[in-house]
Parts: C-alpha cells; sequence; structure tokens
C-alpha cells in the first residue's frame, strides 16, 4: 500500500531484496496488483504493472472479487460477504463435526485444536462489530451444548472457564478480538 508509484516501487524492491536475501522464492502469480486513483472525483482504477523478477504480477480489476490472508473480498473492499461466508463455514464445520462418528469429547476437542484457529485466520483481516462476535459465540456454545448434551440454560461461564476452574476452556470470541465501537 503505497500513496505513488515511486513508493511502492521502493516497497517493492525491498521485499525481493528480503526475499533474495531469506532465500524465499517469491511468486508473482500468488500476488495481485491494483492502483486505485481519483480523477475529478471519479475513483480510477489502474494497471500499475508491477514485476517480481522480471514476472508480472496479476491485476485485479475494479469489478473482480480477490483473497487477502485467505478471506475473499468484494471488489469494493467490502468484508460484508466475507463476513457471511465465514459464518456459514463456521456453521458447516459444526455440521460435519456434529455428524461425525465420534465421541462427544473428541468433537469438543477437534473445535479446540483446529476449528478454533482455522475461524480465528479467517477474523484476523475483518474488523466486526460485537454483535457479529456475539452471535457466532452463541452458535459455538449451541453446538458445544448439543455435542456434550448441556441443557440450553447450561452457564456460558462453564463453557468459557478455564479448565482449572472446572470448565471447558472454549476461547470466546467477543474476549479476544478487539472489536471496533
Amino acid at each position: 500500500l503505497a500513496n505513488s508509484r515511486k513508493r511502492l516501487m521502493l516497497q517493492l524492491q525491498k521485499l525481493v531484496s528480503y526475499g533474495n536475501w531469506a532465500r524465499i522464492d517469491l511468486k508473482p502469480s500468488k500476488c495481485a496488483c491494483t492502483s486505485v486513483m481519483r480523477c475529478n472525483g471519479q475513483k480510477l482504477v489502474v494497471n500499475p504493472s508491477l514485476q517480481i523478477n522480471h514476472v508480472d504480477v496479476p491485476f485485479i480489476a475494479a469489478d473482480q472479487a480477490f483473497k487477502f490472508l485467505g478471506t475473499e473480498l468484494e471488489p469494493n473492499l467490502s468484508f460484508v460477504t466475507a463476513k457471511d461466508r465465514i459464518a456459514d463455514t463456521l456453521n458447516r464445520q459444526f455440521r460435519k463435526l456434529s455428524a461425525a462418528d465420534i465421541p462427544n469429547w473428541m468433537r469438543l476437542s477437534l473445535w479446540k485444536r483446529f476449528g478454533f484457529s482455522k475461524f480465528r485466520y479467517q477474523l484476523a483481516v475483518l474488523s466486526v462489530s460485537e454483535s457479529w462476535l456475539e452471535a457466532r459465540d452463541r452458535t459455538i456454545r449451541k453446538a458445544i451444548r448439543s455435542w456434550l448434551s448441556l441443557t440450553p440454560s447450561t452457564c456460558s461461564a462453564f463453557i468459557h472457564s478455564r479448565n482449572l476452574k472446572m470448565g471447558l476452556e472454549v476461547a470466546s470470541l467477543r474476549d479476544i478480538y478487539h472489536v471496533e465501537i
């Protein structure tokens, strides 16, 4: 991200130098570039024509969705549909875990070890509201109550408390993410 072509080229040059120093093979096909400029109040998207090691970096057009850290973003950089996709992925993970022919304690263990990590990674680039995180926390608690045959009135503190305090030690999204207000 840069506010001039000169600065952009300088950053790219530093990236290539670092890659060479660290012996990292930079793959232009895994990169993407775009340039957004304002002209008479209009937003123009132009191809900055960047190269890494003499190979063109693919250009993202104005109407093209793209992925950033594994999260698909809309052309207007809207995270709304990305948040919907993440919520759908969470629900799909819970359906798969619920359908698996494994003991209930193992479902919880798999979610805590692998599912939560994947979900947390997807949230790395999003700025979400407290209500959105709370809705996902409710989904997580509902699945855990179902797996462990807990009553709906089971206190959420039991689910989120540390193991030392006889809790299930499932992280609360609202507690671990900085929430925009």
